[in-house]
């Protein structure tokens, strides 16, 4: 459903841990009073550990909105990644990685990592020139792309202030 003012909201680094049980819930449980969709912009997990993932899906169970995440290097760190995103997209989590997806009338697309992906999803120089053209070549009236860098946070992107991003 497309709205005409859609409210984001944006965290990264996250670092949920095998002792985060009860933690996180409470702090987003109401983020449904001031967004209408959250982005997730990686390092959601310490070690990227299976248990960590279920700890977090579990978390964010409360979260009433849409949640579009990317994952980070830390999600990457046991070497599970793949294991981690079935189980936050099982969650209920659009884990994107390389594609894209529509909420609410705004395209969203993710790229996983650091310094702004691994392997065939790494982006240029700190990602701004893959992320200009994948702006430029998007189909989406409005678009939002995040990835998470190791720079120590997750960066979101929006065309609410980027003039690049292809808006018509």
């Amino acid at each position: 459903m497309q709205k005409d003012v859609v409210r984001l909201a944006a965290v990264g680094d996250l670092h949920c841990t095998k002792s985060a049980q009860g933690a996180l819930s409470p702090l987003f449980s109401s983020v449904g009073d001031y967004a209408d969709i959250l982005m997730l912009c990686g390092d959601l997990t310490d070690y990227g550990t299976v248990e960590e993932a279920q700890i977090f899906v579990k978390e964010f169970s409360v979260v009433k909105i849409p949640i579009v995440a990317v994952l980070g290097n830390h999600d990457h760190e046991s070497g599970l990644q793949d294991e981690v995103r079935k189980i936050l997209m099982d969650g209920g989590i659009t884990v994107l990685d390389g594609e894209s997806t529509e909420i609410h009338g705004i395209g969203f697309a993710g790229a996983k990592g650091f310094v702004g992906g691994f392997g065939r999803h790494s982006l240029g120089a700190w990602g701004e020139s893959g992320i200009k053209t994948i702006a430029h070549s998007s189909s989406y009236r409005h678009a939002a792309l995040f990835a998470n860098h190791g720079d120590g946070g997750g960066r979101a992107r929006s065309d609410f202030s980027i003039p690049w991003i292809k808006s018509s």
